[in-house]
């Protein structure tokens, strides 16, 4: 006859139950003190320590509200900022109307012929309209830099005549086409050259240690040039940024562009660019060549002292003929650095200005 079997303690059997029964616990802990023969002293209780936690029963406040544990977000997200503040015109004295006159144009007429030893090209004459601005930065390359340019005269050595030059080479933009591969080698091979002695040159001393953006400055006050879609926006400031230039381009957006689209094209735009000197119009109607080398760089109407990346971004502004379109494509072979955010900016630019 089998005995009665004694019936399980419902405190064994709990599963609700967290800790186990003072009877467990007490034949454990004289177990594991004599399995090493020292006296472990009880653990006290911390709010770290895990284990002093499980082994004690929660009240129902705790089972109620358990702990949740902090969590991170590996991710943040972007805040976009505002786009720079362009500063207020200045008051129109002496400086101001001194450069509103660099606005004024004059005729060119060029004469670009071939040397005498190459009897088969014929000459060729252009009319071209350059502004006081083009001749006053151009005299400037010419003193102060090995860019190879033609001399002009200076605004105050004007008359009603026009003014009229002899270059000894050709017009890119007519010969490019017909030009061999190895030549237009050698040809982008000097661009090069002359782009990275326009980024060694010096500012005037008037800049050094100040930064100042912009085309002709004068005591403090800067010409500012962007050319546009059909016309070129100017404006006058004092002492005027690298971030100061990007607001000035913005100033010119059209009229109820969303904030956020024109804050996200400013984005785009590093606001702590050095400034080199810029040319503004790097285009093959700009540059004349003779036995594959650049001798003569026309046109510095928006040249002067800007950002890094202002030719990058123009070179691809160039109008040429669809028997030119190759020349795109060596825009990694004349520049040292590609300004792709500023570029994709730019373009964003051009196409919500304003017209004038």
């Amino acid at each position: 006859m089998a005995l009665p079997q004694p019936s399980p303690d419902p405190t064994t059997t709990d599963p609700n139950r967290l800790s186990p029964p003072p009877a467990i616990e007490a034949e454990q802990s004289p177990s594991s003190s004599s399995s090493s023969g020292v006296n472990i002293p009880p653990t006290p209780e911390t709010n770290g320590n895990r284990g002093s936690q499980a082994s004690r029963k929660r009240s129902r406040t705790q089972l109620e509200n358990p702990p949740v544990e902090p969590t991170t977000s590996t991710t943040q997200r972007p805040v976009l900022r505002k786009r720079p503040h362009f500063l207020r015109p200045p008051l129109r004295n002496g400086h101001v109307l001194r450069l509103e006159r660099h606005l004024q144009h004059h005729d060119l007429f060029l004469r670009v012929e071939p040397p005498p030893s190459q009897h088969e090209m014929v000459y060729k004459t252009y009319h071209r309209i350059v502004s006081y601005t083009g001749l006053v930065v151009n005299e400037w390359v010419r003193i102060h830099s090995q860019v190879p340019v033609l001399r002009f005269l200076l605004p105050d050595e004007l008359t009603a005549a026009p003014i009229g030059r002899v270059s000894r080479g050709a017009l890119l933009a007519d010969c490019w086409s017909e030009l061999t591969p190895e030549t237009k080698r050698q040809v982008v091979d000097s661009l090069r050259g002359v782009v990275n002695k326009m980024r060694r040159t010096l500012p005037p001393a008037q800049l050094q240690g100040y930064p100042i953006v912009g085309s002709v400055i004068t005591e403090g006050y800067s010409l500012l040039l962007q050319k546009g879609a059909g016309t070129t926006y100017w404006a006058i400031r004092q002492r005027p940024r690298a971030a100061h230039f990007t607001a000035f381009m913005l100033s010119n957006l059209r009229p109820g562009l969303p904030e956020a689209v024109a804050d996200s094209i400013a984005s785009q735009i590093s606001r702590t660019s050095p400034l080199v000197l810029s040319h503004g119009e790097l285009s093959p109607s700009n540059i004349v060549v003779l036995n594959g080398s650049v001798v003569a760089i026309l046109g510095w109407d928006c040249g002067g002292w800007y950002p890094d990346w202002w030719d990058y971004v123009n070179f691809f502004e160039a109008h040429v003929d669809h028997r030119n379109r190759d020349w795109f494509d060596y825009a990694s072979d004349i520049f040292d650095d590609m300004y792709t955010n500023e570029l994709v900016a730019f373009q964003a630019i051009l196409r919500n200005q304003t017209p004038r």
